[in-house]
């Protein structure tokens, strides 16, 4: 029904004065195609540029947009969270406000609302990333199939669910193993999902070193461990 095919779209953004205007209005264009109602929750990390000044004025001159402000950098999981837990659309997605994605592939992932109970974008073109962030982006891919018995093409790329799901899981971590850890629940309870094919941009900031800090590394391991002690061992989802 239309009625239903309402869209949060929540944009975390941390220093991305280049780019944030630009992510903002594409996604404006494209909820407007596809959403019966939409509103875009935008965070500003603490961003120490003009990210949060182009906020404002994005939100001054777009009523569906809403500005928060963090006072400390609370980091993506974090973010989502928050947004999550404002969200009062049907469905809620996140994109990151670097625009690394191209609007194609995010019409692919927006055009289908409604669809399925969430949608997932997956790498088309790995080779526009750094050759580290591929190696251990497949890893992870193949790490988390193969305890959860998923053939899943990509775990931490930008998605699109039912809002209603999505807040009837648990969310244990703000680690970058968040969106893993929601897809694999989603799954292993029998929700429908799609994949779509993303086209990415070349990296405007290069590799980004602090994904591979020993915390963020811990972080995911232990998140993933411990959802497959729950899953597998405990039969909990």
């Amino acid at each position: 029904m239309r009625d239903q095919k309402t869209l949060t779209i929540i944009i975390p953004a941390y220093n991305e004065e280049p780019t944030l205007a630009a992510v903002v209005a594409k996604v404006a264009r494209l909820a407007e195609r596809y959403a019966s109602d939409y509103e875009i929750i935008v965070v500003d990390d603490a961003s120490t540029d003009r990210t949060g000044a182009i906020l404002d004025d994005c939100a001054a001159k777009n009523p569906h947009i809403h500005p928060i402000h963090n006072p400390k950098n609370m980091n993506f999981g974090w973010n989502f969270q928050k947004g999550l837990e404002l969200a009062r659309m049907h469905y809620v997605s996140f994109i990151p406000g670097d625009d690394d994605i191209s609007e194609d592939s995010l019409e692919r992932m927006i055009g289908a609302i409604g669809r399925a109970d969430f949608v997932l974008l997956y790498h088309s073109n790995y080779e526009a990333r750094h050759w580290l962030r591929r190696i251990v982006s497949k890893l992870f891919v193949c790490i988390v199939n193969l305890l959860f018995g998923l053939t899943v093409r990509y775990y931490n790329g930008p998605a699109m669910f039912r809002t209603d799901i999505l807040r009837a899981v648990p969310i244990t971590t703000f680690s970058f193993a968040f969106v893993a850890e929601i897809v694999v629940r989603l799954i292993k309870r029998g929700h429908s999902y799609i994949e779509v094919p993303m086209v990415l941009r070349p990296e405007r900031k290069g590799l980004n070193l602090r994904v591979f800090r020993p915390r963020n590394t811990w972080g995911v391991v232990k998140t993933i461990l411990r959802l497959w002690w729950r899953i597998q061992i405990q039969h909990k989802i």
